[in-house]
């Protein structure tokens, strides 16, 4: 039923982390300290509050059960204990449980136990997790000589307000005699109370209190080896009353849905529909559908005013909508913020507000085009220009990139793109490719082109691909060339016979830079390769060849 690790007392930190995982159901005296502020909120939703001033604050009621509760026959150092039932079904970070694990070391763990002394600052993904951490610190219970501390635990009330008490009787830190008494609370309506009756100045300087979830990513920590806690105190965990999550951004053409799930979960620990209303900032249609996005919700619960509504849901449980934002077909804007909200029916107090962002899209049209631009009149193309087709909803700025390739994509040969301001409707963005990279990549169309839309804050709108027409590369403006005619001559250096060959060679250079000339020459029996020559822009070069036989 439980694991037992006995030891000398050991020299080591103090340090511990809580974790009791209890969900304490309402008690009279907290009844009425629902509104008390929030603090430690997660991603899951669960918020903690305190009975500390400045209010407002939750209550204090404890709850003594040595008398009346069962004992888990857990002692030790180190020791853990379970599992034990909870006596209902206990819903934790979104998953269910009916057993529970208690350790000497102030924790409750869900699914395992563990005899981890060292506590941790959560969510820490390293074991344990899935736990409540009421006082995790390094504890003992009827240890030595150090105290004779008992860990009991109850199941109390009727569904479905039933509570699971934990209560960490007279025990306390190894080495020390200070005994302490605190308590976890688990309540079936999702509530977790923390309670501390008498710490003894153990005030959580090296313990950690908090939740923390199934694999250690999430957890509402209210302290991490911080002095925090004080006798008669207690740490309210609760979630929203009711959740309806999450805030999405979505993309549609005009006059097109964009759909939205959502998840309404009801937490008020009663079973009630929640009605669902949006408003659009530009006056756009919201309808709400059931979770396959087919069927529109209607109004079930008879609201005053008239809205359609989730229908019932248990108290603990969620369900699924879809909210479907229609752009018009003028949208006039480029984007549209809608909130929903969903209210309870039974307490419409009590109600959760999500946030829709809604983005026009533009797209790119299907008969785009190409031409060769040749800008110095030598008959070669000093660009490629792709033509590209673009039906633009809302008047804005837009990036239109191209990447092109040869005809078969295997070969990549150069990128383009235009960032330009576009009105509404269908107009034809010109994207510049450079002829002399075409030309040095020595690849002949038609060349694939692959086009894409953003607008100015690169958020995507569509792609196209697109074949442009044929083309070599020799038709493209190349860096260098050859320019006939090229001319040669004899040079007799001592006026007794021929010694050189003069070749005049004439290079047209479009672009600065440093290039090299090699000259061969041929002759009757062997050719001769006589080196490089240096040429600069512009020029034109000449080179010597030295006699040989001919």
């Amino acid at each position: 039923m439980f694991w037992n690790h006995r030891n000398n007392v050991r020299n080591r930190m103090l340090s511990a982390v809580v974790a009791i995982s209890m969900l304490l159901a309402l008690l009279p005296a907290m009844a009425d300290d629902a509104g008390a502020n929030e603090g430690g909120a997660c991603t899951f939703g669960y918020t903690w509050t305190d009975s500390l001033l400045p209010a407002p604050t939750v209550g204090y009621d404890w709850i003594e059960i040595s008398g009346t509760g069962t004992n888990t026959g857990v002692t030790g150092d180190d020791s853990y204990g379970g599992p034990y039932m909870i006596g209902f079904d206990f819903s934790f970070f979104g998953n269910t449980y009916n057993e529970f694990y208690v350790s000497t070391n102030g924790i409750i763990t869900f699914g395992s136990g563990s005899t981890t002394y060292s506590n941790q600052n959560i969510p820490v993904t390293t074991n344990p997790d899935n736990l409540l951490a009421v006082y995790w610190d390094d504890m003992c219970v009827d240890y030595s000589v150090y105290n004779n501390g008992i860990i009991y635990y109850e199941t109390r009330g009727a569904s479905p307000n039933q509570q699971l008490v934990v209560e960490w009787w007279e025990i306390s830190r190894l080495g020390t005699y200070d005994l302490m008494t605190f308590e976890a609370v688990l309540n079936e309506t999702g509530e977790i109370w923390f309670q501390y009756a008498t710490l003894n100045g153990m005030t959580g300087s090296s313990a950690t209190v908090g939740i923390e979830n199934v694999d250690g990513t999430d957890a509402c920590s209210y302290s991490y080896n911080t002095a925090s806690l004080s006798d008669n105190m207690s740490v309210r965990f609760t979630l929203p009353p009711v959740t309806i999550e999450s805030d999405q951004e979505g993309y549609a053409l005009p006059g097109e849905d964009e759909p939205y799930t959502l998840t309404v979960t009801n937490n008020l620990g009663f079973t009630d529909s929640f009605d669902l209303t949006a408003v659009s900032e530009n006056g756009w249609t919201v309808t709400f559908y059931d979770s396959t996005g087919t069927v529109p919700l209607v109004d079930t619960n008879g609201d005053p005013g008239g809205h359609p509504d989730t229908g019932d849901i248990a108290a603990g449980s969620s369900v699924t909508i879809v909210a479907k934002v229609t752009v018009p077909m003028s949208p006039g804007v480029s984007s549209d913020v809608t909130n929903v909200t969903a209210t309870s029916f039974i307490n419409p107090m009590e109600s959760d507000m999500c946030t829709l962002t809604t983005h026009v899209l533009s797209q790119l049209g299907s008969s785009h085009g190409d031409h060769g631009q040749d800008d110095t009149g030598n008959g070669k193309f000093d660009w490629l220009v792709i033509e590209a087709e673009v039906n633009v909803s809302v008047a804005g700025t837009f990036n239109v990139l191209c990447d092109m390739y040869n005809q078969a994509v295997t070969i990549y040969v150069t990128s383009g793109s235009n960032n330009t301001a576009l009105g509404a409707g269908l107009q034809t963005v010109w994207i510049f490719l450079d002829g002399m990279t075409i030309n040095s990549r020595g690849v002949d169309g038609p060349y694939t082109v692959y086009l894409y839309l953003y607008d100015e804050f690169w958020n995507f709108h569509d792609s196209a691909t697109y074949l442009t027409a044929a083309y070599s590369a020799d038709d493209f403006q190349c860096m260098a060339e050859f320019e006939p005619p090229h001319s040669d001559s004899g040079n007799d250096t001592d006026a007794l016979q021929l010694r050189y060959d003069v070749f005049m060679a004439a290079v047209e250079i479009l672009v600065f830079g440093q290039y090299r000339g090699r000259r061969l020459w041929f002759g009757r029996h062997r050719p001769w390769c006589l080196g490089t020559t240096f040429l600069y822009w512009p020029c034109a070069f000449s080179t010597t060849f030295g006699s040989g036989t001919t």
